[in-house]
Protein backbone atom coordinates (compact mmCIF):
# COMPACT_ATOMS: atom_id res chain seq x y z
CA UNK A 1 0.00 0.00 0.00
CA UNK A 2 2.79 2.44 0.84
CA UNK A 3 4.34 1.89 -2.59
CA UNK A 4 0.96 2.80 -4.09
CA UNK A 5 0.86 6.18 -2.33
CA UNK A 6 -0.78 5.36 1.01
CA UNK A 7 0.18 7.51 4.00
CA UNK A 8 2.18 6.03 6.86
CA UNK A 9 0.74 7.37 10.11
CA UNK A 10 2.32 6.55 13.48
CA UNK A 11 1.11 7.25 17.00
CA UNK A 12 4.74 7.81 18.07
CA UNK A 13 8.22 6.47 17.37
CA UNK A 14 9.35 5.37 20.83
CA UNK A 15 11.98 2.64 20.74
CA UNK A 16 10.57 0.79 23.73
CA UNK A 17 8.17 1.01 26.62
CA UNK A 18 8.43 -0.43 30.11
CA UNK A 19 6.30 -3.42 31.03
CA UNK A 20 6.13 -5.16 34.41
CA UNK A 21 8.39 -7.92 33.08
CA UNK A 22 10.87 -5.53 31.45
CA UNK A 23 11.24 -3.37 28.35
CA UNK A 24 9.29 -4.22 25.19
CA UNK A 25 9.63 -2.90 21.66
CA UNK A 26 7.60 0.21 21.01
CA UNK A 27 6.26 1.23 17.61
CA UNK A 28 9.44 3.11 16.65
CA UNK A 29 11.44 0.18 15.26
CA UNK A 30 8.46 -1.00 13.20
CA UNK A 31 7.70 2.49 11.89
CA UNK A 32 11.36 2.99 10.98
CA UNK A 33 11.44 -0.35 9.17
CA UNK A 34 8.35 0.57 7.15
CA UNK A 35 9.81 4.01 6.35
CA UNK A 36 13.04 2.43 5.14
CA UNK A 37 11.38 -0.35 3.14
CA UNK A 38 8.87 1.93 1.43
CA UNK A 39 10.88 5.17 1.21
CA UNK A 40 7.87 6.91 2.80
CA UNK A 41 8.22 9.23 5.80
CA UNK A 42 5.72 8.59 8.59
CA UNK A 43 3.45 11.32 9.89
CA UNK A 44 3.62 11.16 13.69
CA UNK A 45 0.28 12.15 15.20
CA UNK A 46 0.82 11.34 18.88
CA UNK A 47 3.00 12.92 21.50
CA UNK A 48 5.55 14.33 21.30
CA UNK A 49 4.54 15.76 17.92
CA UNK A 50 3.66 19.44 17.77
CA UNK A 51 0.39 18.62 15.99
CA UNK A 52 -0.64 16.48 18.96
CA UNK A 53 -0.12 19.37 21.39
CA UNK A 54 -1.77 21.97 19.19
CA UNK A 55 -4.81 19.80 18.45
CA UNK A 56 -5.27 19.13 22.16
CA UNK A 57 -5.81 22.86 22.85
CA UNK A 58 -7.77 23.68 19.69
CA UNK A 59 -11.18 23.66 21.40
CA UNK A 60 -10.19 25.91 24.30
CA UNK A 61 -9.93 29.19 22.40
CA UNK A 62 -6.37 29.91 23.48
CA UNK A 63 -2.97 29.86 21.87
CA UNK A 64 0.04 27.73 22.80
CA UNK A 65 1.67 30.68 24.54
CA UNK A 66 -1.17 30.54 27.09
CA UNK A 67 -0.75 26.84 27.88
CA UNK A 68 1.51 24.72 30.04
CA UNK A 69 2.39 21.12 29.15
CA UNK A 70 3.30 18.72 31.95
CA UNK A 71 5.29 15.71 30.77
CA UNK A 72 4.48 12.17 31.85
CA UNK A 73 6.81 9.85 30.02
CA UNK A 74 10.56 10.06 29.68
CA UNK A 75 13.12 12.81 29.92
CA UNK A 76 13.94 12.39 26.21
CA UNK A 77 10.28 12.77 25.20
CA UNK A 78 9.93 15.93 27.30
CA UNK A 79 13.10 17.44 25.85
CA UNK A 80 11.91 16.64 22.31
CA UNK A 81 8.53 18.22 23.00
CA UNK A 82 10.25 21.30 24.40
CA UNK A 83 12.26 21.67 21.22
CA UNK A 84 9.42 21.04 18.78
CA UNK A 85 6.34 22.63 20.33
CA UNK A 86 5.50 26.30 20.54
CA UNK A 87 3.68 25.72 23.86
CA UNK A 88 5.29 26.49 27.22
CA UNK A 89 6.38 23.49 29.26
CA UNK A 90 7.06 22.68 32.90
Amino acid sequence: LLHDGAQLIAIHKARYYQRKDGPALGPGPFVSALEYASDVEATVVGKPSENFFLSSIAGFGCGPQECIMIGDVSYKARVFSLLTSTARHS
